[in-house]
This record gives C-alpha cells, structure tokens and sequence, in this order.
C-alpha cells in the first residue's frame, strides 16, 4: 500500500485492517478475478485506493509516529516501575 498499489489478498482477520482493498476468501478465484477486473476497469478507482492506502501506512508507520509510540510505551513501563 506504501508504493501506492491497490490491494487484493485473502480475508483473514490479519488482515481486516489493511483495507483500502478488496478481501477474498481463501480459494475463491471467481471472486479474486472479479475484484481484478473490476479495478483493471476502472482506472480511478484503483488510483484513489491506492492514495488511500498510501495515506493509511504513511499515517500509522511514520518514522515520527513509531517513535512517538515507542517513547509512550518506554515511559508507561518506567511509570509502572516507579509506581
């Protein structure tokens, strides 16, 4: 999603949250095609699901975010300790 790529792949709880994107059931080539050709149809479509992806992983893996998240997390266990 980073590099601006549309995402099909298959539903698994794992992987719930990583849409923007098309979830397929495991083994359902019918449906995998059709979600393919629907986004080989509509070049729009498949430009804005790809922004929106984009957006989506720059938002939550962020070098700034990741730090901000690790400084929170190291100063909750220092609390925990101290407390």
């Amino acid at each position: 999603m980073q590099a601006n790529w549309k995402v099909v792949m298959e539903a698994s709880p794992r992987n719930i949250d990583l849409t923007p994107g098309f979830l397929v059931e495991l083994g359902d080539n019918d449906g995998l095609a059709d979600r393919l050709a629907e986004l080989a149809a509509d070049p729009e479509r498949r430009a804005q699901m790809g922004a929106d992806g984009r957006a989506r992983v720059l938002g939550r893996y962020a070098v700034e975010r990741l730090i901000d998240d690790v400084d929170r997390l190291y100063r909750s266990l220092l609390d925990a300790r101290a407390g």
